[in-house]
């Protein structure tokens, strides 16, 4: 994301947090808006409000955490890997995923994707079967039902669902691993939920509303390198997140 586009998605009270005293200028010049977001004081500063989201938006504060994994990373060689219910093992795989944290336009997605969660989006639709329309209930955290959204979509609302069902796939795994084990879950295995997440957001970045909207490049890069994306957010979690996950997140 570029350094103007960040002023369409902060409010004035994340840029005041941002810069306490200099909003002003942060609008004016969005370079210094840039300059900011890395500054490691910010995080500090997010990190010791015990409500964090009472004070700045979803996306400012994920977006900041995102980019604090990347430099937490740079003198890291490897990460710890969850082998089972309790279990932890070494994997060396820090410069991965710090070459792929770096990258702002990735950093700035995940942000964004985890921001989105904090609004759990859920609901009914009426959809025709062959015993005539039925109405069909949906919730963001079930694949199934999102899936089953696809029989009436517009070529346009395929976009949607292919990228929604991806990141629902990444969230899960990279944020909620022991979703998986959930009873509305447990006919898919991670591999699987892996999978679907890869090819759905591989196939948005193949739409072509994804040229037309700029999200082409970085929805075809999570595709590709989905398993590294799983695991930053593994590791975004386990290292910031996992204490206020129910609080920030709604719990699947």
């Amino acid at each position: 994301m570029q350094p103007w586009e960040w002023l369409e998605h902060l409010s004035d009270r994340d840029l005041e947090f941002v810069a306490p005293g200099r909003a002003a200028d942060l609008r004016r010049d969005p370079r210094l808006l840039a300059v900011a977001l890395d500054d490691p004081g910010l995080f500090s500063r997010l990190s010791s409000e015990p409500d964090a989201l009472m004070h700045v938006s979803p996306m400012l504060l994920f977006t900041v955490v995102v980019r604090q994994a990347a430099r937490e990373l740079k003198d890291a060689r490897f990460t710890m890997e969850r082998t089972g219910i309790r279990g932890r093992a070494a994997v060396f795989d820090a410069p991965q995923l710090r070459r792929f944290l770096e990258d702002p336009e990735i950093a700035d997605y995940l942000g964004e994707l985890l921001g989105s969660f904090t609004r759990h989006q859920s609901g009914t639709r009426w959809q025709r079967t062959a015993r005539g329309w039925r109405r069909r209930r949906y919730s963001e955290f079930d694949l199934g039902s999102l899936e089953s959204l696809e029989a009436d979509a517009s070529e346009e609302e395929r976009f949607h669902l292919d990228r929604r069902i991806g990141e629902v796939a990444l969230f899960l795994l990279g944020v909620f691993p022991e979703a998986v084990r959930r009873p509305r879950l447990r006919a898919r295995t991670a591999e699987d939920i892996e999978r679907v997440g890869a090819e759905r957001l591989a196939r948005a970045a193949r739409h072509p509303l994804a040229s037309r909207s700029g999200q082409a490049a970085v929805l075809g890069a999570v595709a590709s390198h989905f398993a590294v994306a799983r695991k930053s957010l593994n590791f975004v979690t386990d290292r910031y997140l996992y204490p206020m996950r129910a609080d920030w997140f709604r719990p699947v």
